[in-house]
């Protein structure tokens, strides 16, 4: 994970534009209504995310709203914390 966010922030154009490309460009207006109503819905201002490659929105946007709410609370996620639970139970965990 810390090489991931490392690539990430050494290399921004891997998740953002970096040029005048933006979300809204990309999309038609039904398509970026559509957006702005699920990203209102989860309290996301549309306007934080305009330069996202929509690959990392799409990432963010998958996880279900009560797995965002374990992590912003400090909980690991949820694959981790289910394999760390399995190897307290003495299960083989790879």
């Amino acid at each position: 994970k810390a090489k991931m966010m490392g690539a990430m922030a050494s290399e921004p154009g891997l998740m953002m534009f970096t040029d005048n490309t933006t979300l809204s460009s990309l999309l038609s207006p039904d398509d970026a209504a559509a957006l702005n109503k699920g990203l209102d819905a989860r309290g996301i201002p549309p306007a934080s995310v305009a330069k996202m490659k929509p690959w990392i929105l799409s990432a963010m946007m998958a996880l279900p709203a009560c797995e965002v709410a374990r992590q912003s609370a400090g909980e690991p996620v949820l694959d981790v914390k289910l394999a760390s639970d399995a190897k307290v139970l003495g299960k083989d965990v790879e």
